[in-house]
């Protein structure tokens, strides 16, 4: 991955969301898994570029672009045993991703992993990143695609960072 110029994208520190946090998903997820994607998160942040120790609120008037870094990190392992496939990932990008986000979206391949009972554990993974304005149809829109990926690869969370990006050039 080329490395972004300082001047093109700033971010300031990210805001991590994951609808797992709700209690009900809770009992669901191991702290240990949750802790380590989060760090992951933070530290991935940290490395893109972040410029200030401020505390970003995500709001399009606290950023001089108004515009928001999203990181959505999707597991490659179903819920109830076995992979996500290409063509299936492909298929769930093309029908849910890509119409919400119609003016564009980068996806990588990453490999997470963490420490359950002792045993590491490890998961292939799709980022997809996002650059757009902050509004309530983009946080409406990830909010059911990342519904949509639990409910149909049986997943317990997809996470979510965002960041503010103070300045963006086309």
């Amino acid at each position: 991955m080329a490395k972004m110029k300082p001047d093109m994208i700033r971010t300031r520190h990210p805001i991590v969301s994951c609808s797992a946090y709700r209690p009900a998903c809770l009992e669901a997820i191991h702290l240990n898994k949750m802790i380590t994607l989060v760090f992951a998160a933070l530290l991935l942040s940290w490395v893109s570029g972040c410029s200030s120790a401020a505390r970003c609120n995500v709001h399009p008037s606290e950023t001089k672009s108004g515009y928001v870094r999203i990181e959505l990190f999707f597991g490659l392992s179903k819920g109830n045993g076995g992979m996500v496939t290409e063509a299936e990932w492909k298929q769930f990008l093309d029908t849910f991703i890509t119409p919400q986000f119609k003016d564009g979206l980068t996806i990588y391949d990453a490999s997470g992993q963490w420490l359950e009972s002792d045993r590491l554990i490890h998961e292939k993974t799709k980022i997809v990143l996002l650059i757009y304005k902050r509004n309530p149809d983009v946080l409406n829109a990830l909010k059911r695609i990342t519904d949509e990926y639990k409910r149909h690869f049986n997943q317990h969370s997809v996470l979510q960072v965002i960041s503010c990006v103070d300045e963006v050039q086309f």
